[in-house]
């Protein structure tokens, strides 16, 4: 039985071999902005700086083709920016700053074009991220204006949004020999995220630069 087990785990390893199943991490930033319309106006947003950190697992089925599916963290962040008056003639600018945290999952297929030592990356593939928390804060140019930030979160009420946000994104970037890439980012959103009926949309519109390693490249 043991001589039968060492066999087992002796062949798993060699189809892990064969099948050239690598192991990276990666880390990066993200921008944001949605594309967020209600039946009043679109709503403007100003891209926020956010972080990406995770790992993956690359399996090559051609020379020139793999498949990379990852786990990350990444922040999604934006700001909503207005103006406010109130009964009193008190008026200034009002800033609600948007901090959505996601756990993701990206797929991505990639073709490789081998440049001197290294390989130019060209990815398509989807995202699935599961909202992990959501955070608003407020902010205005005039201390007599109260500060007051909206409530917001992920869940099934009008005033929140759905915590599900499949994307389909599309990356480019550069692979040296040693494992060392780095590559540029852009995911849309194909689901909208507004729980309410009257016609508002919102959708997710992220891009991201980073750099990753694959390890026993």
């Amino acid at each position: 039985m043991k001589r039968v087990f060492l066999m087992m785990i002796l062949a798993g390893s060699a189809l892990v071999a064969n099948a050239q199943v690598k192991f990276g991490v990666e880390g990066g930033i993200t921008f944001t902005n949605p594309k967020t319309t209600t039946p009043i106006s679109e709503i403007a947003w100003t891209p926020g700086i956010g972080i990406r950190l995770g790992g993956f697992a690359q399996y090559g089925f051609h020379e020139n083709f793999s498949v990379r599916g990852g786990l990350v963290f990444e922040q999604k962040r934006f700001t909503n920016e207005f103006k406010v008056t109130d009964m009193m003639g008190n008026s200034g600018t009002m800033y609600h700053k948007y901090t959505l945290s996601y756990i993701t999952i990206p797929v991505r297929v990639f073709y490789g074009l081998k440049i001197n030592k290294g390989s130019l990356l060209f990815g398509l593939g989807p995202d699935f991220s599961i909202g992990a928390a959501a955070k608003v804060k407020a902010t205005n140019t005039n201390d007599k204006l109260p500060a007051v930030a909206p409530s917001f979160g992920f869940g099934s009420d009008a005033n929140e949004i759905k915590a599900f946000d499949p994307g389909f994104g599309i990356t480019v970037g550069y692979e040296f020999a040693n494992g060392i890439g780095a590559n540029i980012n852009v995911v849309y959103g194909l689901s909208n995220l507004f729980n309410n009926t009257n016609n508002s949309e919102w959708f997710n519109r992220n891009s991201g630069i980073g750099v990753y390693y694959i390890f026993n490249k």
